[in-house]
């Protein structure tokens, strides 16, 4: 039941002489310093609510920023790796070969593999 509905009930034992004056002017300040409360817990709870979107919505955006500038890390550090081996190629691991031959420009190994030998990239 509303505030409005409650004072309604009131002011209509108030017309029918069932309750007195005073009785309802004490009822009503009762009724109206009620609702009054009730509207500022209301408003602190919107206070509340506002900043707890805030934290959230800044703890999401400190998190973002945090994997792009992992994800920026890696990058780097994968770029740096990567390109430290571009002179020898993954299929061209000559220099594991021990006791190697190497012969027109060919490096034969003893346990049979072969690979061309190039000189410093």
């Amino acid at each position: 039941m509303s505030t409005a509905d409650e004072l309604k009930q009131f002011k209509e034992l108030l017309d029918e002489g069932i309750i007195s004056q005073e009785e309802f002017v004490k009822e009503k300040k009762k009724l109206l310093s009620k609702q009054n409360s009730t509207n500022k817990k209301s408003e602190e709870t919107h206070e509340e609510k506002k900043e707890r979107i805030l934290k959230e919505s800044s703890e999401q955006r400190n998190r973002i920023f945090g994997y792009l500038f992992a994800l920026i890390i890696f990058g780097s550090c994968y770029s740096f790796i990567s390109s430290a081996y571009e002179d020898y190629p993954a299929d061209e691991q000559w220099w594991y070969c021990v006791d190697e031959e190497i012969i027109d420009d060919m490096v034969y190994c003893p346990n049979g593999d072969v690979f061309e030998f190039k000189w410093g990239g």
